[in-house]
């Protein structure tokens, strides 16, 4: 009956040892990719300016700066743009031609229209810009909140789900007595 227990125990100790030994090559992978992804740049609060040869295309701001692969990580993130006007928010990514905002996003269109949303993709490329989740938009006395916008920043149309939107008809409606809609 001894010779039982030490045999099952032995065989314990064995499959703890293989264990461990699978665990340490799992963290030596582990430790090996995070050394791989080393900052390969690392900016304080900065500025940097895109330009064309007439005209500046994107001035982007941000409180701290993390390069790694060619994707940029920053903190307070803003960026100046002539087509949306601005861009805010508490994180960002930035690759060539996406820039990912999370957290307190704003934009501000050119005609002071302003959204607000907690996640905003930007594709550059493309010039559209996605919230995913509920935002807010408004521009004076007017706003809408929502799900889920799109913006196209060419066509300058905005799309939306689940939309209740306040807004002043103008001038002709206030006169006729139906100032406001719902």
């Amino acid at each position: 009956m001894v010779g039982r227990v030490e045999g099952f125990l032995g065989l314990l100790l064995g499959l703890a040892l293989v264990v461990g030994f699978a665990n340490q090559k799992e963290i030596l992978q582990v430790q090996r990719e995070k050394a791989a992804a080393k900052k390969e740049i690392e900016l304080g609060a900065h500025e940097v300016r895109e330009v064309n040869a007439t005209s500046v295309l994107n001035t982007f701001r941000a409180r701290h700066a993390v390069m790694i692969r060619r994707t940029w990580y920053l903190d307070d993130f803003h960026l100046v743009n002539p087509d949306i006007r601005s861009l805010e928010a508490s994180k960002a990514v930035r690759k060539p031609d996406l820039i990912l905002l999370e957290g307190n996003v704003t934009m501000v269109r050119r005609d002071n229209a302003v959204y607000q949303a907690r996640l905003i993709r930007y594709d550059q490329k493309r010039k559209i810009l996605r919230s995913y989740g509920p935002f807010r938009a408004f521009r004076g006395e007017d706003y809408a909140t929502g799900q889920d916008f799109v913006y196209d920043v060419p066509a300058r149309r905005t799309t939306a789900r689940e939309v209740f939107a306040h807004y002043v008809l103008g001038e002709k409606a206030r006169a006729l007595g139906g100032a406001h809609k719902r």
